[in-house]
């Protein structure tokens, strides 16, 4: 009866660490659909184009971990520790990604004119935002990996 009550509550942290992760997923595509639009002006410009490049691999990153996370909670819960590890790893390429784009929002911001300085310092909020977001997933994944790896042993 004991271990019946942990697996359940097992269970229910795992379904909610699910829908905090869904939370932040839907807060990462909207802030990137977010950048491209404000970007989309100046695309023109390479180091732009990075950002935008970015946020498009975040999209795209975040409709592939929707459609993951439904088949694992329908199919396969217990296969759940190999797709943390993959999460994880793409989380953190998430992160330098947006980091990098921050710093390049930041120095456009400073060295053009202030006709643009606003819209990259915006632009650069919206980085920053993506890169607090990923932080947030990779700690989540990364205690959830902590933990499948202490059970496991």
């Amino acid at each position: 009866l004991i271990n019946m009550d942990r697996k359940s509550r097992r269970n229910q942290n795992s379904n909610s660490m699910s829908i905090i992760l869904c939370i932040l997923k839907a807060l990462l595509l909207i802030s990137a659909c977010v950048t491209i639009s404000l970007a989309e002006k100046y695309y023109g410009d390479y180091q732009v184009g990075i950002i935008v490049g970015i946020a498009a691999i975040t999209i795209l990153y975040c409709c592939v971990s929707f459609i993951l996370d439904i088949a694992i909670q329908c199919k396969c819960r217990e296969q759940r520790s190999c797709c943390v590890v993959a999460e994880l790893i793409f989380s953190t390429g998430g992160f330098c990604g947006w980091l990098i784009s921050l710093g390049t929002a930041i120095t456009i911001s400073l060295r053009t004119g202030s006709r643009t300085t606003q819209l990259f310092g915006w632009i650069g909020v919206c980085c920053g935002i993506e890169v607090a977001l990923f932080i947030a997933m990779i700690a989540i994944y990364l205690t959830q990996w902590v933990g499948y790896y202490i059970r496991r042993h």
